[in-house]
């Protein structure tokens, strides 16, 4: 059996990070806790008084004064809880809110690298799952436990002041129970540990079925993936077992171990004493009822450890998550893009990534050199897997080039933060992706953009028709991914949203490759009128959009093969004229320029 990991030091100071700004609530209900416990304190010697004085005395009045004592305690105990509960819910929702955001806006800024190594559905249950664990950390009975040392010293000194002997012999149970909880404490931790692990697993496994469903349900390939879900969900069960056996099995020998040897002395000592008359009854029935409100806590302790472990556990994969450091941001002496982009240009640039399991490195780009100034249109064109969506890709710094430099405005993008620089670009990727929610959302990101901008941009992509179609136009309601619009009507609505940017810096990554040849005449010439004045870097898999640009850059293995106006290149017979004629079916396609960029 392996060891079990040792849970990390110095989570709860950092989880008092999250709890600062509520302490004046937290403090409310610490003192809310520590009331209901002083509270419930008098009872059991009113109980006492009644039993031992007012009935054998036959004292109406002592027993009515006894009873309307316990009631109004009893009223205002309930009265109290009623506040603590409404305190409790707000403080442990409003801090779920504070982790789940803090979280998810540290994610927002991790490099692309970090989402393709951890699967979303993983992500997503740390998100979900594993915050919602956190509020174990800010249970009731979380607080109570704590609070309770105040009530341990004041129900000690009590059993005390009743009966010494028996009090000692009594307190030779606390360290078996003292045993249990630290011989189970690191197990509970593991067990909850990889119940959060495989819960994220099993997480990730669905997410991608369902990403992937069309090609399943193509592929027929349903009952494959029924059992590969099947088998994550075993393993879950089993871990789950395991984790609730534990602490069944410690929550019963916590319980035998305590109650046990605890009612032996109380009702054999201690009664034995109420016999010899060296204790009343009443005291009797006061001392059981202070000693097993002590002890229910402590013996209920296992329970709370196995949420408390399930918290700890949780917290550490937040601050896993936390931890990570994106590979690609804002460097100490960063400074903001002031528009114009007057120019960009790679210098010697390579780039390269690790290639995972198998070890080794994929080369994306090697030693690539070229220029672009202000107002020209640039074509990148090349085979599938040449390096083409890459370059778009340093200019945008989702990564940072492995040699070489990339400047904008005659400087390292480095230089510049990451907001400023993307924000002076508008990128068209080639997977388009629409968001849940109108039309609008989809077009501006929030942005504030008056409805005529807008318009025009649809009708430069040709998608104000699709729209004015649409019930609601504007608002129209667009399905997750865009799952009700044709994938030509997705990318018109991709190309809107850029166009819709007014920036200076187009990177388009193959505008036009989901429309029909008719429309995407229409569409280039509306780009060639609407880029006139502004820069584009345009990636062309079909060679019709040639006729957007000034300069063809051709790649080929990562390298810049050649590159030069498409009128001249064309006739020099090298590889643009053979992609070309390829194309045109004058000659076989050799050299493939359909399909996406990995």
């Amino acid at each position: 059996m392996s060891a079990a990991p040792v849970p990390p030091r110095g989570r709860l100071r950092r989880f008092w990070g999250h709890l600062r700004p509520f302490r004046r609530s937290i403090a409310l209900l610490f003192s809310s806790i520590l009331i209901t416990i002083l509270i419930n304190l008098p009872t059991p010697w009113c109980e006492k008084i009644i039993i031992d004085d007012a009935i054998p005395r036959g004292d109406l009045r002592l027993l009515l004064t006894m009873a309307g004592l316990i009631i109004g305690l009893f009223a205002l105990y309930r009265l109290v809880i009623f506040v603590r509960g409404v305190v409790s819910v707000r403080v442990r929702q409003r801090v779920l809110t504070d982790v789940r955001m803090r979280m998810y806006e540290h994610l927002q800024r991790m490099s692309l690298g970090y989402f393709a190594k951890n699967p979303i559905g993983a992500l997503l249950n740390r998100l979900t799952s594993d915050v919602g664990f956190v509020q174990n950390l800010l249970n009731d009975e979380l607080f109570e436990v704590v609070a309770s040392a105040v009530r341990l010293l004041v129900v000690v000194g009590l059993l005390f002041a009743i009966n010494i002997k028996l009090t000692l012999l009594c307190m030779g149970v606390v360290p078996v129970i003292t045993l249990i909880f630290f011989l189970f404490k690191k197990r509970v931790y593991a067990r909850t540990l990889e119940l959060q692990q495989t819960q994220a697993r099993l997480a990730g496994q669905i997410q991608q079925n369902f990403a992937g469903m069309k090609l399943i349900q193509a592929e027929t390939a349903e009952e494959r993936m029924r059992d590969a879900t099947l088998a994550a969900s075993r393993q879950l069960e089993r871990v789950g077992i395991r984790r609730e056996s534990l602490g069944v099995t410690g929550n019963l020998l916590t319980t035998l171990l305590s109650y046990l040897p605890l009612i032996a002395i109380l009702w054999g000592v201690g009664g034995y004493m109420v016999i010899q008359k060296t204790l009343t009854l009443g005291e009797l029935l006061a001392y059981t009822q202070y000693l097993l409100g002590l002890v229910a806590p402590v013996t209920r302790f296992f329970e709370f450890n196995m949420n408390l472990q399930g918290g700890y556990a949780a917290l550490d994969r937040i601050y896993e998550v936390l931890d990570q450091q994106p590979e690609i941001r804002d460097e100490p002496a960063a400074v903001e893009l002031a528009p114009p982009v007057q120019s960009v240009a790679f210098e010697d640039v390579s780039l390269r990534f690790g290639a995972g399991v198998g070890g080794g490195t994929i080369t994306a780009l090697e030693g690539v050199s070229f220029a672009v100034a202000r107002g020209e249109k640039v074509a990148l064109v090349g085979p599938t897997g040449s390096g083409k969506t890459s370059v778009l890709h340093l200019l945008l710094r989702f990564y940072d080039p492995t040699a070489g430099r990339v400047l904008v405005n005659g400087r390292p993008a480095s230089d510049y933060t990451l907001r400023s620089l993307r924000r002076g670009l508008a990128y068209l990727a080639q997977e388009v992706f629409l968001f849940s929610g109108s039309v609008r959302d989809n077009l501006t990101l929030g942005r504030a953009q008056d409805d005529q901008t807008l318009l025009q941009a649809l009708k430069l992509a040709r998608a104000h028709e699709l729209v004015e179609g649409l019930q609601g136009r504007l608002d129209a309601r667009i399905d997750e991914a865009g799952a009700n619009l044709s994938g030509g009507e997705r990318q018109r609505l991709a190309l809107a949203r850029a166009v819709a940017r007014q920036a200076e810096l187009y990177l388009l990554d193959e505008a036009t490759a989901a429309l029909d040849p008719g429309t995407e005449q229409v569409v280039i010439q509306n780009l060639k009128h609407f880029l006139e004045d502004r820069t584009a870097i345009i990636i062309a898999h079909r060679l019709s959009t040639l006729a957007l640009v000034d300069r063809v850059l051709v790649f080929a293995s990562g390298r810049l093969v050649e590159q030069g106006p498409p009128g001249e290149l064309l006739a020099s017979g090298g590889m643009l004229a053979a992609l070309h004629r390829a194309q045109d079916g004058a000659a076989p396609a050799t050299t493939p320029i359909e399909g996406a960029e990995p």
